[in-house]
């Protein structure tokens, strides 16, 4: 197959932070890598050591976290990507060596959904580089799109795309990015990064309208989207758009930038990568440069 990851990536770290992987899943999109000349290193707790105290975490709180020390400490390892989501991620933030993770300022860690906690401590920390990507279970699912943009944010290559406007203007900024629910669980620990100036990509998956609701009305009394330069959504799973619109222009008011709606980012394909700390630059009426 053709190569789809960049020449400085020789070797991926598996490692599950949250959830319990599918193992056929898991074994898939590691022979995926493999194809792609990428030696796999799958960590000691990413499969077979389910907790018996908690069954929806792949391993406990501490076996998760010295995996991901480990991965990240390796110098071999060019690339920590996650096997799946699920919750945990925030558990283990507590047990992470924070201190020792600068040593390695240059360390990609690649997933989504629940690892937004541990991707919005890694900025605060200013720890590695955090990439909102496809999981190793799901790249045998990904198509043309999907590697393409993955290897577009891994060699730092700028994309333009075309989204609904839901308030209308420009700015730039960094980018943040996570699932809504975890981004507003983060809010008020020492965990959550500064969000001044940044440009927010937000997406959310089988959540009610009022969810939505109340997790957005918590950004805003917390002034988070008094701060941050641009709000863009991305897959909001499970809802009709003619639902979830008027939701998004009522707390578009409270953004001093643009708002915009439809970016291919979430718990559904098609999947744009973006990397943590490269600039998104909202330009005219409906494009998003990053």
């Amino acid at each position: 197959m053709k190569k789809v990851f960049p020449d400085y990536i020789k070797q991926a770290a598996v490692i599950s932070p949250a959830g319990y992987p599918d193992e056929a899943e898991l074994s898939a999109g590691a022979a995926l890598l493999e194809r792609n000349g990428i030696k796999v290193n799958i960590m000691p707790h990413a499969i077979g050591c389910r907790s018996k105290e908690f069954p929806y975490l792949a391993a406990s709180d501490q076996e998760r976290a010295d995996d991901f020390m480990r991965a990240y400490c390796d110098r071999g390892n060019d690339i920590i990507i996650a096997s799946r989501g699920g919750y945990g991620c925030g558990r283990m933030l507590d047990l992470i060596d924070w201190n020792m993770l600068k040593q390695y300022p240059d360390k990609i860690v690649a997933g989504y959904s629940d690892l937004t906690s541990l991707f919005l401590a890694m900025t605060s920390r200013k720890c590695g580089t955090p990439l909102a990507s496809v999981m190793t279970a799901k790249l045998p699912e990904c198509g043309k799109f999907e590697f393409q943009h993955l290897a577009d944010a891994l060699c730092g290559r700028k994309r333009s795309f075309q989204l609904e406007v839901i308030k209308s203007g420009s700015a730039s900024g960094n980018i943040l990015a996570g699932n809504l629910t975890v981004f507003a669980s983060c809010i008020g620990t020492e965990y959550f990064p500064d969000v001044k100036g940044k440009v927010l990509f937000l997406e959310e998956v089988g959540e009610d309208l009022y969810r939505i609701d109340r997790l957005l009305n918590q950004l805003h009394l917390s002034g988070v989207l008094a701060k941050c330069s641009a709000v863009v959504f991305g897959h909001l799973s499970g809802c009709r758009r003619e639902d979830v619109l008027p939701i998004l222009q009522h707390y578009s008011k409270y953004v001093n930038g643009p708002v915009l709606n439809g970016f291919a980012y979430g718990h559904e394909l098609p999947f744009a990568a973006l990397k943590y700390g490269d600039t998104a630059a909202i330009c005219g009426e409906n494009a998003v440069i990053c």
